[in-house]
């Protein structure tokens, strides 16, 4: 070979390559502006991508999305305040040399007021040199692009007209209705995956129009109205040239991929589909979906983008059981309320009386005495008078509330002065921004950020549709249902033998139209419709026993369970329904294959999803509504009554999730009898009953206290429950662990109970946990230290039970002061140590040596704080008198023995 033609094939290698990694390069385009006025007043001083979602701004959540995608080069187009999005990425993680990405480059272009505007500036430019992912800044996602991609890749390989891919996630039955704006219907090829129509749909929109010559030309042609739209694409370079091709494009399903497809005789370009079913997808368009996505990212539907995880600069969030997202720095008042659901910033300080529930609250928000809050978004840096209710409405950043307002479903942007006693009503929108601008010349404050007041916000440009804004609900920010039943199912429409041919009978003015139809009745194809409510159950029911089977992780399965009753909006009844369903169909499974004895399949059971049940079941009334439901799924199988006889006994005595107050008003429900078959199934749960009874009552005498203890024990087979801190390494005496535990001082005494999931949750919690689940066995076997500890803190809240009950029948009971004084005087009173010829149990516990003196000072602080933490728990009903149901107990003796003796 010459010279030259070495070269030559040198250079052909070299541009091949570069061909090859240019290719394999995923390059994403983000539009930071969504070219409406919806977030209006806000977006008047910020940009939309820059709003804080969960206290994180919006634009993150997409951003940490391409980079776990493995998106290498981003180009962030910027159109309004494209100053303030260029300062932010320039200062941000994305722009170091840490970051993920090998570019992040930032497109201003001021001028551009649509997506066709963006595309062609893209184009004019020559900036895409190969396919690239467009998505929008408002986008929050966990869907999996490696299937997708490789799919695209192949199909362009193969058929270069292939010019683009949508990515769309199939929507759940129950899955929260989606807003008019984001509902299209997709008509597909199926063979191909191609989209061969598309419709834009509308409340008013009475027929979606459908080419009959599509029946003939598509075969295996299916219509989707049940997919989720974010407007997420895989283009190819032809995509900006078609727009630059076609001035008037300026929406890209509207326009383009409406115009795309009926012209495809003139352009011959295919553009297809890819339908995922995992994950999570979302985009932030309106306010509406503001308040919706961020209850999903509350609710954890979105991890790992959750506050815990930590997205924003230098945060620090941690999580408790109930969803509670805290920063560094919180201040509450002593009491002060923080209920489920909720997110506090850095700094936070939340005065007396107040209570925070289901809502987010910013970096350095300054509450007020006796505020409410309520489904409430409060942005950094907010000054919240004394007794305001804020519900369902978004107050921006730097702004300052008076005493005494009223908020409900209103927003108030950024740096407002609200006077005293102000009402704000549903829908109003109230801005300083015009204020502001006429104050330019003349300074209003020397802070630029000094709030200054409000007016009044009416936007001359609303992009809201007349068929939107009569959805719009005017109490809060979520979308009304009542107008939304007569849009298509969500679930899948297959009405290809229904489609009018040029044979059809149907009229001329419905040909090649689907008609649309209400939920609760039928279409004109075969497609049946479901109550939502039963939709909702059986696919909770059936995601959570999946679980079960499968052997995942609880804290996954809840996070799951949760996701779905957060996007249907339902009711913690409808989750009882399916954890009480899911849990009795475990249960019936495993003991129907394995043989193994119902009783300890129930335990097991129960103790597995133990969390399941506490994350749904509140109070008493939830208790009884628990039992209720898990009797009528026992009615339908063979072993129910058995079941239900077992969970009862599990429930109250091993777990103590049911108090015995709740198993009385569950029996004496006229529900739990109200037919023959539920009185049936019950029937075996009446000794369980009965021996609840017989504890209450005190019996004459001693010896007859030890032969009912026989007859208890006999009839009672739940496994003894060990210490949760078997695993925990700490420093032992002997065999006696001396696990560390919290300090509670008298103040904080009355809420000192400690959720099991709690970083706080120790030892002395454990021991009040396990107690009248363990107190009823005469033997228990040793599996660590721990339990020695267990022991001998379920022997001293015995003898301290004993302690409270009056000398005599006529005796009043102690009142809570005096029952503290008397078992912490006797904390310190006849410490026996193992070893000693007076310690009841010396066959299982080891001398302590000659660190004897140390293990007393443990056990003495250990049985002064036990005293305090049971008086919290005997006394917490707020009668003044202790719980008859705790005192039931005192006559028994675990593992035969007391600590009277010592």
């Amino acid at each position: 070979m010459s010279s030259k033609n070495k070269k030559q094939a040198a250079a052909s290698g070299k541009k091949k390559g570069d061909e090859q990694r240019e290719n394999s390069i995923l390059q994403a385009v983000v539009l930071t502006d969504s070219y409406q006025t919806r977030f209006r007043p806000l977006t008047l001083e910020e940009p939309r991508c820059l709003l804080p979602l969960a206290n994180v701004p919006l634009i993150e959540y997409t951003l940490e999305w391409l980079a776990f995608a493995g998106v290498k080069d981003v180009f962030i187009f910027a159109s309004t305040h494209s100053d303030k999005i260029e300062e932010y990425i320039r200062s941000s993680k994305w722009n170091k040399p840490s970051s993920p990405f090998d570019k992040c480059q930032i497109v201003m272009s001021p001028s551009s007021f649509s997506v066709g505007d963006a595309m062609r500036e893209l184009d004019g430019k020559g900036m895409i040199t190969t396919d690239f992912l467009l998505i929008n800044g408002d986008f929050v996602s966990t869907l999996p692009l490696e299937d997708v991609l490789r799919v695209h890749r192949n199909r362009r390989a193969k058929d270069k007209n292939a010019i683009m891919t949508m990515i769309l996630r199939k929507a759940s039955s129950s899955y929260s209705k989606k807003p008019w704006g984001e509902r299209g219907l997709f008509v597909l090829d199926e063979s191909t995956d191609r989209c061969i129509h598309y419709e834009e749909m509308r409340p008013s929109k009475k027929k979606a129009p459908i080419p009959v010559k599509l029946r003939k030309e598509h075969p295996t042609m299916r219509i989707r109205a049940d997919l989720i739209d974010c407007q997420v694409d895989i283009c190819s370079p032809d995509v900006p040239a078609l727009f630059t091709e076609n001035f008037d494009y300026q929406h890209i399903r509207r326009d383009f991929l409406h115009g795309i497809l009926v012209d495809f005789d003139l352009y011959g370009k295919t553009i297809h589909t890819h339908i995922v079913t995992d994950g999570y997808a979302a985009r932030v368009r309106s306010l509406q979906t503001y308040d919706s996505v961020s209850k999903d990212i509350i609710g954890r539907r979105t991890f790992p983008f959750v506050p815990d995880s930590n997205l924003g600069t230098d945060q620090n969030y941690t999580v408790n059981g109930h969803n509670i997202y805290q920063e560094e720095d919180v201040i509450l008042a002593r009491d002060s309320k923080v209920g489920r659901n909720t997110i506090l910033g850095r700094g936070v300080n939340i005065g007396e009386g107040s209570s925070v529930g289901n809502s987010i609250i910013g970096n350095g928000c300054k509450i007020g005495k006796n505020v409410e809050l309520d489904g409430a978004y409060i942005w950094e840096n907010v000054v919240i008078g004394d007794g305001c209710k804020i519900q369902k409405s978004i107050v921006a950043s730097n702004s300052v509330l008076g005493n005494n307002c009223l908020i409900n479903g209103a927003v108030v942007s950024y740096g407002v002065k609200v006077e005293d006693g102000t009402k704000f009503e549903p829908g109003q929108m109230i801005t300083s921004y015009t204020l502001k601008q006429a104050s330019s010349e003349v300074s209003v404050a020397d802070d630029e950020r000094a709030a200054v007041p409000g007016i009044d916000y009416e936007d001359s440009e609303d992009d809201y549709t007349e068929d939107e804004k009569i959805n719009i609900n005017r109490d809060g920010l979520a979308y009304s249902r009542e107008d939304e039943e007569a849009y298509l199912s969500s679930s899948s429409i297959d009405l290809i033998d229904n489609l009018p041919g040029e044979d059809s009978d149907s009229d001329s003015d419905d040909e090649g139209h689907i008609k649309r139809t209400a939920k609760t009745g039928r279409s004109d194809s075969t497609t049946s419709f479901e109550d939502a409510d039963e939709a909702w159950h059986r696919e909770a029911y059936t995601s959570l026993l999946g679980a079960m089977e499968n052997d995942h992780p609880a804290e996954v399965a809840n996070l799951e369970l949760n996701g779905l009753r957060m996007t249907a909006n339902a009711n913690f009844h409808q989750v009882r329904r399916a954890v009480s369903a899911a849990l009795v169909a475990r249960i019936d499974q495993v003991a129907t294959k394995t043989g193994v004895a119902i009783g300890k399949v129930v335990t097991q059971t129960l103790e597995r999803w133990e969390t399941t049940i506490r994350r749904c079941v509140f109070e008493r009334k939830d208790e009884v509504d628990f039992l209720l439901l898990s009797q009528r799924e026992c009615l339908h199988k063979p072993a129910g009554p058995n079941i239900l006889s077992a969970m009862a006994q599990v429930l109250n005595n091993t777990m103590e999730l049911i108090s015995e107050e709740a198993i009385n008003d569950w029996w004496v429900d006229v529900r739990s009898s109200e037919d023959e078959k539920m009185a049936a199934v019950r029937k075996p749960t009446e000794a369980f009953i009965q021996w609840l009874a017989d504890a209450e009552t005190e019996s004459e005498s001693e010896g007859d206290d030890e032969d009912e203890e026989e007859e208890s024990d006999d009839d009672y087979n739940a496994a003894a429950y060990h210490s949760r801190f078997l695993e925990t390494e700490c420093q032992s005496i002997g065999n006696f662990a001396t696990l560390p535990f919290r300090q509670t001082k008298d103040a904080q005494l009355m809420t000192s109970h400690v959720d099991p999931d709690s970083p706080d949750y120790d030892i002395l919690d454990d021991i009040l946990d396990s107690f009248r689940a363990n107190i009823m066995f005469r033997n228990f076997k040793i599996d660590g230290n721990a339990d020695c500890t267990l022991i001998y803190g379920i022997l001293w809240i015995s003898e301290c039970l004993r302690m409270l009950q009056p000398e005599k029948p006529q005796d009043p009971l102690p009142t809570l002061n005096q029952a503290l004084v008397k078992l912490r005087s006797s904390a310190h009173e006849n410490i026996v140590l193992p070893g000693d010829a007076k310690f009841p149990l010396n066959q299982y516990f080891q001398s302590p040596g000659s660190a004897a003196d140390q293990l007393r000072t443990y056990i003495t602080q250990m049985r002064m704080e036990l005293a305090g933490r049971l008086v919290a728990r005997l006394y917490a009903d707020g009668t003044g008198k202790p719980s008859k149901w705790w005192l039931a107990f005192s006559k028994r003796k675990f593992m035969s023995v007391s600590l009277s003796a010592f």
